[in-house]
């Protein structure tokens, strides 16, 4: 084994390490499923492993571990979405009920999300809405609000929470699936 592959090997164990719990907690909190959370950690490694020859240490690793696991995750929830609706029933969820939702159901949905996004602070609400529904980065926000990245994260971060702490949870499923399927 060279240097450089024992180098690599050592960063990739160490991150593991570092991160494997905090992982599975943080993809717990979206699925009841082990199963499919063990699947978007084993799908995170993977990447990692594949591009760690990019990083030279595990200080910069660990933070972007979050948002590649994240971003599988939703990816996950997209691609099951276009299954079969046994998959639906599989997990739980009423597909009568979710996932062909009337006209009424996806007005009130909708409405609901509406009404929490407009209570959020000025500025959360601002950067949310820019990043969520007009699809800008946190770069292009932070110039066009003349803040810092570092502050678009913490507003979306809040946003996020506050989103999170005021929708019922029985209309979590039917808003990820319109957003899903009409975002």
């Amino acid at each position: 084994m060279t240097r450089e592959e024992l180098y690599k090997e050592q960063l990739f164990t160490e991150v593991f390490y570092a991160s494997k719990d905090k992982l599975y907690a943080f993809l717990k909190e979206y699925t009841d499923d082990t199963h499919f959370a063990e699947d978007i950690m084993q799908a995170c490694y993977i990447k990692v492993w594949e591009n760690i020859d990019k990083w030279d240490n595990a200080d910069r690793l660990l933070p972007l571990i979050k948002t590649i696991a994240r971003n599988l995750l939703l990816n996950a929830i997209r691609n099951k979405a276009q299954l079969p609706l046994e998959w639906l029933e599989k997990y739980g969820v009423d597909h009568t009920q979710y996932y062909q939702p009337d006209q009424d159901q996806v007005k009130r949905s909708l409405y609901s999300l509406d009404t929490v996004i407009n209570q959020l602070p000025d500025q959360c609400r601002k950067v949310f809405v820019m990043h969520r529904e007009k699809g800008l980065s946190y770069d292009e926000i932070a110039t066009r609000l003349s803040i810092s990245v570092h502050t678009v994260r913490n507003h979306m971060s809040k946003a996020i929470h506050l989103l999170k702490s005021h929708i019922p949870k029985d209309m979590i499923q039917v808003i990820i699936l319109l957003y899903i399927h009409f975002v």
